[in-house]
């Protein structure tokens, strides 16, 4: 018998839950496209963020891990585990977010439960150390020393109703989302934190703009931004007005989505309000009036609610940022379902709500990347982002497509007709990189026949890898193709490749690759033996295919004789030799 995925309408995120193995096939709109990020995570994982260079930093809800994914690759130890972790049911890792003026200001900022007597939830500040500027490194650590509690008294005394995002405004402030603990008329009293939406400095001080409510009760905490929330997990910020688009699940009748103003101070309702419906007449409601949502959907089995993006584009049309029509838009999933929904502006201040796409298990947070491209979370499972590839251009193409061997992507492509084609300059980019020039193959001109092209890049890595094409006319005017991808899995083993060009002046490249990470020594020596240059020295590199450039100098800057050399590369017992030659 088939069990569904998850029961009970409060979220609670069981560890039997990701056994339950709910899989859907996937589908998205038209010129759309689901990248596989990374599909074999821990058991648990729960949140995450980007780093502004795009690697991910991910969450165990359970076991309190903070863990890096470089490239699409799971770095196997974590960056940090968190002691003294309430990690039953609901509690547990929730939330984490990246300070906005990383790396300048190294930090990350964790949302977690904290076991005592009774336990609580915290949000606590923690250093980033390590290559803070690299995309391919995953040389960073987190000190637990560092930690700093910005806040450490949001009720927990319940195992669920803990809200648990975090995420900076365009403001740089910081916005914390906390459920009621299920002490439910605690969301209508101003002098608790239950049910609320806080707003703090990066420092843990309370901001001066801060909204302040009617008829104020003495001992009111000023962290309040908004309240009446019952379980409000995740929400998402504008990055263009700084309003929260923030999602409360239900208890017996409706999910919610809200959306609260930039200067905060809103009163959402609960309990006196479900939604719009009436939930417990005899609740207290302080001011102001309530708002209602701006999209609500009545219960069906098990639902749980999910906020994922409030979506802008970012370069459009030069990333994978989608079309104006999204600009604007809400992107929510609800975590028993298999849909992402678009929630837009009907023009007449009311919302449009869309299914967009179909096929996910158990989404629990979304974020917007800084290509323009959907980041989702699936629980305890993948990270995957959705693209938009641009609408087809007049560009005389019939084929392009990538592919995958042994050691290099092969690109080929085909072209019907040409008229003025000066000729095609591939570009390429990895994750949230900008596309870069790799190469340029001349065109033919004219021609009323069908022409094949085909070009082998050497210099890969380990992931996803995105091309294009830049077909140039005569005159200087020039087309984009659509986007293509290919994934690239580690190599089978240790290698080292021959150098090329060979011989070579002045430059030359040796590419080796690695199944798994290791450190390795690459060492030039003469024919002698002699020690000539180290061009990699003991550094922990991640699995893939790695390249170093040798520019013919020696250790100390002088230009090495033309002659044999030998180059090796040592990982542990590991060491592998080649020839190479100078020709000055």
């Amino acid at each position: 018998m088939n069990k569904p995925c998850f029961n009970l309408n409060w979220l609670i995120l069981p560890l039997s839950f990701f056994f339950w193995n709910c899989v859907f096939a996937q589908s998205v709109p038209v010129n759309f496209a689901i990248v596989d990020i990374n599909s074999n995570l821990d058991g648990d994982v729960i949140g995450f963020d980007l780093l502004p260079d795009g690697r991910i930093l991910i969450i165990n809800q359970f076991s309190g891990q903070v863990k890096l994914v470089v490239n699409g690759n799971l770095k196997s130890t974590s960056l940090l585990t968190l002691s003294n972790l309430a990690n039953r049911l609901e509690k547990g890792l929730l939330g984490i977010a990246v300070d906005p003026d990383f790396p300048t200001q190294p930090f990350i900022y964790l949302f977690h439960s904290y076991a005592g007597t009774p336990d609580s939830n915290r949000v606590s500040r923690f250093t980033v150390e390590g290559d803070l500027s690299d995309p391919n490194s995953d040389s960073l650590t987190i000190n637990p020393s560092s930690q700093f509690t910005l806040i450490d008294d949001m009720p927990a005394e319940n195992n669920y109703h803990n809200g648990g995002t975090i995420r900076f405004g365009t403001d740089k402030k910081l916005y914390i989302s906390h459920g009621d603990d299920g002490n439910r008329n605690l969301a209508q009293d101003l002098t608790t934190l239950n049910g609320k939406v806080l707003r703090l400095n990066s420092d843990g001080t309370i901001p001066l703009d801060n909204p302040v409510f009617p008829n104020e009760p003495q001992g009111k905490r000023d962290e309040i931004f908004a309240f009446g929330l019952r379980n409000p997990f995740r929400f998402s910020i504008d990055p263009q007005t700084n309003q929260i688009f923030l999602a409360d699940v239900g208890q017996d009748s409706s999910e919610e989505i809200n959306l609260f103003s930039n200067m905060g101070g809103e009163n959402l309702g609960w309990p006196r309000y479900e939604g719009t419906l009436d939930f417990d007449v005899n609740a207290i409601l302080s001011p102001p009036a309530p708002v209602f949502p701006i999209w609500e959907y009545l219960l069906s089995g098990q639902n749980s609610v999910i906020g994922l993006v409030a979506y802008r584009q970012q370069n459009f049309p030069n990333d994978f940022s989608f079309p104006s029509e999204y600009d604007g838009n809400f992107f929510y999933a609800d975590f028993y379902h298999d849909e992402i929904y678009n929630l837009r502006p009907d023009g007449s201040g009311g919302w449009i709500n869309i299914s967009f796409a179909t096929g996910f298990s158990n989404l629990v947070d979304g974020t917007l990347g800084s290509d323009g491209s959907l980041f989702i979370l699936e629980y305890g499972r993948s990270i995957k982002k959705i693209v938009f590839l641009g609408d087809p251009v007049p560009v005389e193409l019939s084929v392009f497509k990538a592919d995958v061997n042994k050691d290099k992507v092969v690109l080929t492509w085909q072209t019907e007709s040409e008229s003025n084609n000066f000729g095609f300059e591939i570009q390429r980019k990895f994750s949230e990189t900008p596309f870069k020039k790799i190469a340029f193959i001349k065109g033919s001109g004219n021609s009323s026949q069908p022409l094949h092209y085909i070009f082998e890049d050497f210099n890969i890595v380990t992931g996803t890898l995105f091309y294009r094409l830049k077909q140039i006319d005569t005159n200087g005017n020039f087309e984009f193709s659509s986007i293509i991808s290919v994934n690239v899995n580690p190599p089978g083993k240790f290698a080292l490749q021959q150098n090329f060009p060979n011989p070579f002046n002045p430059t030359t490249t040796i590419r080796f690759d690695l199944p798994k990470e290791e450190r390795v020594t690459l060492t030039v020596y003469n024919i002698l033996g002699e020690d000539v240059v180290t061009l990699v020295n003991d550094e922990l590199k991640t699995p893939g295919f790695h390249v170093a450039v040798w520019d013919g100098r020696n250790s100390s800057g002088q230009y090495a004789a033309s002659g044999l050399f030998i180059y090796r590369l040592k990982s542990g017992e590991q060491v592998l030799t080649r020839k190479m030659a100078l020709i000055r």
